[in-house]
């Protein structure tokens, strides 16, 4: 079988794994993913208070809810053998730590249940973001990723993402530094 994804219908496939937008439907199982890939993502290093307090404020049903329905956040979902393992998100016409006069997009959140981590779902995911967002014309994509998550770094600049500067990030009463990404998308 042919490793190389393909993009039909809205849907990214390779081999087991499909990824599709977020409805209202998916809500439930999107806030169950957020809060479970969060915590196994950083619960070791904040505090459980600063970490609740966190997926209380982001990750209500309420909140996700209202980022789907409306046109500045997209949910991206990605499926292995039909068990929901990771999503991305994606948020248009977002104030940017940048100074630019460029059409902007920011990749918010990647993230991937642990046990499916390693089979490509990450990169899986950016890819079909790329897509999308070189479709709907944007010219450049940012991110923010904890400087001490070298894997993400990595994968990133797998992807053509450079560090381009970085700002403090808090959560609940700790804080942290966080690094700033972008790729052009006009070079692609």
């Amino acid at each position: 079988m042919v490793n190389t994804p393909i993009v039909k219908d809205g849907f990214l496939i390779r081999n087991r794994i499909i990824i599709r937008n977020c409805t209202a439907e998916d809500v439930t199982i999107l806030k169950q993913l957020c809060c479970q890939t969060f915590f196994d993502s950083w619960g070791s290093d904040f505090s459980v208070e600063d970490m609740n307090s966190y997926m209380n404020e982001n990750f209500t049903e309420q909140k996700i809810k209202e980022e789907i329905e409306g046109d500045l956040e997209s949910y991206h979902l990605a499926f292995c053998d039909a068990v929901p393992v990771g999503y991305i998100k994606l948020r248009r016409n977002y104030k940017t730590p940048m100074p630019t006069n460029l059409k902007v997009v920011e990749l918010q959140r990647v993230y991937v249940l642990d046990k499916y981590k390693g089979k490509g779902i990450g990169s899986d995911l950016i890819k079909y973001v790329l897509n999308i967002v070189t479709e709907e014309k944007f010219e450049v994509i940012w991110l923010g990723v904890w400087e001490k998550n070298s894997n993400a770094i990595n994968l990133y600049k797998k992807f053509g993402f450079e560090v381009c500067g970085g700002y403090s990030f808090k959560l609940g009463n700790d804080s942290s530094f966080d690094l700033v990404m972008k790729k052009n998308l006009s070079k692609q």
